[in-house]
């Protein structure tokens, strides 16, 4: 009798402590509307990239936000950039721009296999 008890205490306290666990790793509301809205401003700022630079709109495949961790953190923060796929017909290629500031530098790859077909002529 007593064993069963404990069994049942020990599996009811293991339920309560994971349940604490798991809703205290999560991201605050704050923290969720901020990388949603760094990750609605990237994607804004990597087609108005896009068409600034080569003159064409692209179509969006998805949006990585950029994250960083420091040391003895449990949980990465969004660092600001974003990772845009974007898609030019079947031809896809990357822009890394920020999320926080309208229209900055941008970085991206669409030129690359052109670049490469340079280089080895």
């Amino acid at each position: 009798m007593k064993t069963r008890f404990f069994r049942k205490t020990g599996m009811g306290m293991l339920f309560f402590f994971l349940c604490v666990f798991a809703w205290g790793c999560g991201y605050s509301k704050e923290e969720k509307a901020r990388m949603e809205a760094i990750r609605q401003l990237g994607e804004e700022n990597a087609v108005s990239y896009v068409e600034e630079k080569y003159g064409f709109t692209p179509e969006v495949d998805g949006v990585e936000i950029c994250m960083e961790r420091e040391d003895g953190e449990i949980r990465p923060w969004a660092n600001g950039y974003v990772l845009a796929r974007l898609r030019r017909g079947e031809e896809t290629f990357n822009v890394h721009i920020s999320g926080e500031a309208a229209l900055g530098d941008g970085r991206d790859d669409f030129q690359r296999e052109l670049n490469n077909f340079s280089e080895s002529q």
